[in-house]
């Protein structure tokens, strides 16, 4: 089966509307870019999949653990001028172009038909501490919440 999904941010404001066009329509290819005003909104309706290309979330510690893909952490792989492949992480990418108390809320979903569900949130200011957020989690949580051992909660 395929995977498909949809992905898109909230509505935010940079602090150099025209830098950040330029810097998003140069760097994150297979994303669309929505402009109303001085706010923006990405989404993944460019890509195939309907989600943001490679996934959008890199690495970052989440409650002491590296989450959610550990050391398989996907990033954006594009070629650089030079034909090199440069990695990118859209989340840390956008941050440093948020305005003075923005928050980004990158939200994806996917799924395989039945086979498989998911979803992942990011929020960020323009510091770059993100703040993350699983559909998946649930299961940790109830476990927690329920004292129930994982294998009875299933997945």
């Amino acid at each position: 089966m395929t995977v498909t999904g949809t992905a898109r941010t909230n509505w935010f404001a940079v602090k150099d509307p025209e830098a950040f066009v330029k810097f998003v329509r140069t760097n994150l290819h297979g994303v669309d870019l929505r402009q109303e005003g001085g706010m923006f909104m990405i989404t993944g309706e460019r890509n195939e999949s309907g989600m943001f290309p490679a996934g959008f979330m890199q690495r970052y510690e989440c409650e002491g653990e590296v989450w959610p893909w550990g050391d398989d952490a996907p990033s954006w792989v594009e070629v650089d001028e030079a034909g090199e492949e440069a990695s990118y992480d859209m989340v840390s990418a956008i941050a440093p172009h948020l305005a003075e108390g923005e928050v980004a809320v990158f939200m994806e979903i996917s799924h395989e038909g039945y086979r498989s569900l998911d979803g992942w949130a990011t929020a960020v200011t323009n510091s770059g501490d993100p703040v993350l957020l699983g559909l998946s989690d649930i299961y940790d949580m109830a476990k927690r919440k329920f004292k129930i051992a994982p294998r009875r909660i299933g997945g």
